[in-house]
């Protein structure tokens, strides 16, 4: 019993790192949108990398903080994604991959703390991450994508794969639009009627 309590204790100081996590799962294929991504440091447009799938997360935070943001390939996958990671502040324009550029990370081997480590697979090029810090109440977006351009021909470039983003606020995606809101509103109001 005290070992089951010892292993509860630990799996909740572990799952409790990060007051807040937003964690996001898909697979890239021939559908997925594409982009010309950046180099890593953010001086220029990627030479090999202009035909990229990628999703574009937008975010804000409710804390100012340091977060952590994660990609990776998932263990049961079968292709070996080598991962890219960007974040932009404000805006995202995947025809400008320049403006608006934050940081990024290319290959980073590293445990992750935000994903399940044990659910991922290991290796420098199958995962990407870093940290930075944010801003409460400001748009973000966190982009995953590949380093190499999109080919069916090869694994290494679609196919599953996980991001998140772990930090000391919430991490929350965006509110809908009011249109948006109204149209649900109308939706539970007939629901309701028809319930009667």
């Amino acid at each position: 019993m005290k070992r089951l309590l010892s292993i509860s204790l630990l799996a909740l100081a572990a799952s409790s790192a990060f007051a807040g996590t937003l964690i996001q799962t898909g697979t890239w294929d021939g559908s997925s949108p594409r982009w010309n991504r950046p180099l890593e440091d953010g001086s220029g447009l990627s030479g090999l990398g202009i035909d990229n799938v990628y999703t574009a997360i937008k975010f804000t935070v409710s804390a100012s903080s340091t977060y952590t943001f994660e990609l990776g390939n998932p263990v049961n996958s079968v292709n070996n994604i080598d991962t890219f990671l960007v974040l932009y502040k404000d805006a995202f324009d995947p025809s400008n991959g320049l403006a608006n550029f934050v940081a990024a990370n290319d290959d980073n081997g590293a445990a992750f703390t935000v994903l399940a480590d044990g659910g991922y697979k290991a290796g420098s090029i199958l995962r990407s991450s870093f940290s930075s810090a944010l801003d409460a109440g400001t748009t973000y977006y966190l982009v995953a994508t590949t380093f190499w351009n999109y080919d069916p021909n090869f694994d290494d470039n679609h196919g599953d794969y996980g991001v998140g983003i772990g930090g000391r606020g919430d991490i929350n995606p965006p509110v809908p639009e009011p249109a948006s809101l109204a149209v649900l509103g109308l939706g539970a109001l007939a629901l309701k009627r028809r319930k009667r």
